[in-house]
């Protein structure tokens, strides 16, 4: 079963003060339209080597949340799709259905570090294989 979102809000956001000002505590109801605010608060000056970080929390038809840590870079200026796909990718990571490119080369290797991250145990794994096939469909 698949649920609705209710609503998307930017919980934090580094970078200009009056982009904290315009986007922190705003809700959206699609992914789209969280985006565009993202496009917003990603870095402006293409110099820069560093990121924004920036938290969204998806908030459920059931009222079940999802909480998310973005590192927005200059290049989100221009991403269309920048919220579902994070989430999807993390969640498919976390789970343990898919394994990092960096360490393909040997899928053992990132079962030991996935069970050394913190706060890593079965459980976790499960809810973030939940999220995939209950809301991140």
């Amino acid at each position: 079963m698949s649920h609705a979102i209710k609503h998307i809000g930017i919980s934090y956001c580094e970078g200009p003060i009056q982009n904290q000002k315009l986007y922190e505590g705003k809700t959206y109801t699609t992914y789209r339209d969280v985006d565009r605010a993202l496009n917003q608060l990603a870095p402006r000056d293409a110099e820069m080597l560093g990121y924004f970080k920036c938290g969204v929390v998806i908030v459920f038809d059931n009222d079940v949340t999802y909480e998310a840590r973005l590192e927005l870079t200059q290049a989100h200026r221009s991403q269309f799709s920048i919220v579902l796909p994070h989430v999807i990718s993390h969640c498919e990571v976390m789970s343990g259905r898919v394994v990092p490119p960096h360490y393909r080369d040997g899928t053992d290797r990132w079962a030991k570090v996935l069970e050394q991250l913190e706060g890593s145990n079965p459980d976790m794994r499960a809810n973030y294989a939940m999220f995939l096939d209950e809301y991140f469909t």
